[in-house]
């Protein structure tokens, strides 16, 4: 008996040895940036000349089945502001595309390290181990109405979303470049890229 349950405890120890370990994630890789591909204007304000701008942020999150089957807005989150880029003047319906020669792009870049930090934060806020914690980002697209010389009202439009750091391995994996779209009833296509220096895996 003593020498079965000895035999059992060696094996099931050299077993658990031999379980290959995650490879620690190397946060600096995940640096990447977002680039509006093109953005066909909707049909907002009644002058017929629309502003637009996209605002960024992202969170970290727990990556527990309980947490994921909650509404976004009930679930425990560190969020961290990311900023915002693409001030767009454009009329209602017409299109504009990127042109590089003229520097006219319209670009975030979003820094690994950020991203290590915000985990980091996300552990200690919400009593996580790493491999507990999700990072999404969020695009939103608002258009802004002057109601002041220099204040503005601002409306969503429409967001997408991605994992920088996916919540399950049926997700889209880390570093893989991405083709989001912002769209809504009134006209409004956007694409936006996202865009890994050394990508994993190509955009689908």
């Amino acid at each position: 008996m003593l020498h079965a349950l000895l035999t059992l405890l060696i094996y099931g120890s050299a077993a658990f040895a031999a379980s290959p370990q995650p490879e620690p994630i190397d946060y600096a890789l995940l640096s990447h940036a977002l680039e509006v591909d093109s953005l066909r204007a909707g049909n907002h304000d009644p002058s017929g000349l629309n502003e637009y701008v996209f605002d960024v942020k992202m969170y970290g999150l727990l990556n527990s089945s309980e947490e994921r089957n909650l509404a976004f807005d009930k679930r425990k989150k560190v969020p961290v502001d990311l900023g915002r880029f693409g001030e767009t003047k454009i009329e209602a319906l017409s299109v504009w595309k990127p042109d590089d020669k003229a520097h006219d792009v319209k670009e975030l870049k979003v820094d690994g390290n950020g991203v290590r930090e915000l985990v980091a934060k996300t552990m200690t806020d919400l009593k996580a181990g790493e491999g507990d914690v999700c990072v999404q980002i969020d695009v939103q697209m608002l258009q802004r109405k002057k109601k002041l010389v220099v204040l503005h009202d601002e409306t969503p439009v429409a967001q997408a979303s991605y994992y920088v750091i996916p919540p399950t391995k049926f997700d889209t994996p880390m570093r893989t470049n991405q083709n989001l779209t912002i769209a809504d009833d009134k006209g409004t296509l956007v694409k936006v890229g996202v865009r890994y220096e050394k990508p994993a895996t190509p955009a689908k």
